[in-house]
């Protein structure tokens, strides 16, 4: 499992229970991501309105319950022993399933259509997850970029919080930190631009955690609102210049020599921000009435989510395929109906095999 995707539990949180806000956060998200890309096999986007926001906002809560999970299980690192043990666990949490996705990405992507044409070093660079880091020289791949994102927050997370006993210290770390890595992206013109606009995104994720006991009062909601409001209608305004249809999430932000879309990206990150402190705010509040039969299945969702995210592409375009011929209406009502339930059951069982496994032998 990955730390956006792994169980809440923890003790020592005042109220001794399980943070259930996580797994609603992560059910939620994964079908932000799913509507995100439906219209690429479905004939009719019911969601066309939303669809560029949702791959925004699914990503950030993505980033905001990785880092808050980091912190909630990993808020200390006293010996070389604490750091050793960290990544060895973060990387046996991601890759197994990451690169079973990446060999189900070769097969349906590349070898059995034309929509890749890479060589095997471009493979290769996948398979080690490095290739945000060395982007642009190596094009990310669609979806499976976010793992190699990720997986720069794991690499950078215990500098962050080394000797952070407060918050202005881990925002103190944060900015030197973001300030270094984007002298190097310029300098060498390496670091996919994505990981600065989701930093602190992460970032927010950690301090989040850190300040969990804090109450919020209604205006503090109210406040927040407003920011996410605000920023949405403006840059829903002038969206043109951030978010344009057939462009995977930021990608067109990248070229930032314009101070339209420096603005632009900046506004982006405080819509994101926003999004993700009033949505976990939100399902703080509103995880206290689950129960029954919809905790379970929000639960589950939840559990399934990572491999969902790993698996999906592959997998509705190979169940789009075997419908190519059928009616349209029809084929879509068998991917909503059918094809959705079914690849949530897979990634659950999938999931679960995977943890049982590394369970077993680490």
């Amino acid at each position: 499992m990955s730390d956006f995707q792994c169980s809440a539990n923890l003790s020592s949180h005042p109220t001794n229970r399980r943070l259930y806000e996580i797994d609603l956060l992560r059910a939620f998200s994964i079908f932000l991501i799913l509507i995100h890309h439906m219209d690429n096999y479905t004939n009719f986007d019911v969601f066309i309105f939303l669809k560029p926001y949702c791959g925004i906002f699914g990503i950030s809560l993505f980033v905001f319950l990785s880092g808050f999970s980091l912190f909630l299980h990993n808020d200390s690192f006293v010996s070389a022993h604490d750091y050793v043990s960290f990544y060895k666990k973060r990387l046996l949490r991601v890759f197994p399933l990451y690169l079973l996705s990446l060999s189900t990405f070769y097969f349906v992507f590349q070898v059995s259509s034309d929509g890749l044409n890479q060589n095997l070093f471009w493979w290769f660079v996948h398979a080690l997850g490095v290739q945000m880091l060395i982007a642009p020289y190596i094009e990310p791949i669609f979806t499976l970029w976010f793992i190699g994102m990720i997986l720069l927050f794991y690499l950078i997370y215990p500098i962050l919080i080394s000797n952070s006993m407060t918050v202005t210290k881990i925002m103190f770390n944060s900015l030197i930190i973001y300030l270094f890595l984007l002298a190097v992206h310029v300098t060498f013109n390496i670091i996919e631009v994505r990981f600065f606009m989701y930093y602190f995104i992460f970032i927010l994720g950690i301090t989040s955690c850190k300040l969990r006991g804090i109450k919020w009062q209604p205006s503090h909601y109210l406040i927040c609102t407003i920011i996410f409001l605000v920023s949405f209608v403006f840059h829903f305004l002038n969206g043109a210049y951030s978010i344009s249809e057939g462009q995977n999430t930021l990608d067109n932000l990248a070229d930032i020599s314009s101070n339209l879309a420096v603005l632009m990206a900046i506004l982006l990150i405080i819509l994101s921000i926003s999004f993700s402190i009033l949505f976990f705010k939100l399902a703080e509040r509103s995880s206290k009435n689950l129960s029954g039969n919809l905790l379970r299945l929000t639960l589950s969702i939840a559990f399934a989510s990572y491999a969902v995210y790993l698996f999906h592409r592959p997998f509705l375009s190979t169940f789009a395929f075997v419908l190519k011929d059928t009616f349209p209406i029809v084929a879509d009502a068998v991917i909503y109906l059918i094809g959705i339930p079914i690849l949530f059951i897979l990634a659950y069982g999938i999931q679960k095999h995977s943890s049982h496994i590394l369970n077993f032998y680490f």
